[in-house]
């Protein structure tokens, strides 16, 4: 028991010289010097090209398809044509619309001088009405005087009566005929408008871009029979190349119209290239993330500084559509102010941002104002100056005050 106790003390009594040496030694720490330089808040956040508008060449009637040649990537020219629908049911829908239109135009014609011939008979029934008329009369002032007799009175009465008749008749006769070719020269009408139509199916069958670009995706490639509407081809503009990131709506309320954006990642290499923020969407969209966590998030569109083709030249590498970028949005930026690294902070019991400052081999426990603030770095505004030296990660078991030693 005694030998026990011996051996109890002299282990105690290292690990208390163990102890002693420790502190005044010291905990070893990592630390760095308070630096002034250029500090930047921003957002990052995958992103992916895009182009602003996706052009759809759509069959524009129901028909057959002719082969299309065209294939993903060609360029193609404003008013260029990409596809040809078989006309030939087209062509004879023409042909007989322009066989009637000339039907009715040698009708017209025909009419026109039916018209005519009724005219000149209703001006010589007229003639003939006014000579009965004025005979009449004539017979009816010599009937007062008995210079005639009732036969002859009647005679010229009936003929009176009838010329009237002959007259009425070429005149309705006459207005038939005319509402005839009036009723023609509709049809006439509705035919050119027929002509006119199938002229217009014709031309469409001769199907071209709208714009130029390229061919993002061509669905239609064999002879087949589709409805109108279908689309065969899709085209996109290249040298309209953007950026498209879907950033949470929490974020996207410091985002601004022009924010400088630093664009990165495999698809541009070791390069970094620059953009603008051009276009931020009015309205959110609900996301569920990889961690099945539902979130808000916006779209924000990016242009590119330079002309597409002056990148892909740089960087010797043609970007496309759907190409996965990590743009760096700058939200704010401080020049000349003192930074520190950001693991360097921590929460005290106070909930104040506070650090540790190391002064004649203490750590010392200090309060700072913090101004912006990025995944790597923070703004100091109060609380330490340049060259302060910093503990990096502080230990939980640090306290204020506790003697310190750097790692080597």
């Amino acid at each position: 028991m005694k030998r026990f106790l011996i051996i109890f003390i002299v282990l105690f009594a290292i690990a208390g010289l163990g102890y002693w040496s420790y502190l005044q030694s010291g905990m070893l720490v990592e630390a760095t010097p308070t630096r002034k330089g250029t500090i930047r808040a921003y957002i990052e956040e995958r992103a992916k090209t895009r182009v602003p508008e996706v052009y759809e060449i759509t069959m524009p009637l129901t028909g057959r398809i002719k082969p299309i040649s065209l294939k993903e990537g060609d360029v193609v020219e404003e008013g260029q044509q990409v596809a040809q629908m078989d006309n030939a049911d087209l062509e004879t829908d023409l042909k007989g619309s322009l066989a009637q239109v000339e039907q009715f135009v040698e009708m017209i014609k025909s009419i026109g001088l039916t018209v005519e011939a009724a005219q000149e008979q209703i001006n010589a029934s007229l003639a003939k009405f006014e000579y009965e008329q004025g005979e009449y009369e004539r017979v009816s002032e010599l009937a007062e005087k008995n210079a005639i007799s009732q036969s002859d009175l009647g005679a010229a009465e009936l003929a009176q009566f009838e010329s009237r008749v002959e007259h009425r008749t070429d005149v309705l006769t006459w207005r038939s005929i005319q509402a005839i070719q009036a009723a023609v020269q509709i049809a006439k009408t509705n035919s050119e408008e027929e002509k006119l139509k199938d002229q217009r199916d014709l031309n469409r069958a001769e199907i071209k871009t709208p714009v130029s670009g390229t061919v993002l995706k061509r669905h239609v490639s064999n002879e087949k029979v589709l409805q109108a509407g279908e689309i065969l081809l899709e085209l996109g503009q290249m040298d309209q190349l953007e950026i498209e990131a879907e950033v949470l709506t929490q974020q996207a309320v410091e985002i601004s119209i022009g924010d400088l954006v630093e664009i990165e990642g495999p698809t541009v290499g070791d390069a970094t290239i620059t953009g603008k923020v051009s276009k931020i969407y009015p309205q959110g969209f609900t996301k569920v993330s990889s961690l099945g966590v539902e979130e808000q998030r916006v779209l924000v569109i990016i242009d590119f500084d330079k002309p597409i083709a002056e990148i892909q030249k740089e960087l010797n590498k043609k970007l496309g559509i759907d190409y996965r970028v990590r743009v760096k949005i700058i939200t704010d930026e401080s020049r000349e102010t003192l930074i520190v690294p950001r693991t360097c902070l921590f929460r005290d019991v106070d909930d104040h941002w506070s650090l540790f400052v190391i002064r004649n081999d203490k750590a010392i426990k200090t309060n700072v104002v913090t101004g912006l603030m990025n995944d790597f770095e923070v703004e100091i505004k109060e609380g330490v100056k340049e060259g302060d030296q910093v503990i990096l990660a502080p230990d939980a078991e640090l306290n204020d005050q506790t003697r310190v030693k750097l790692e080597e």
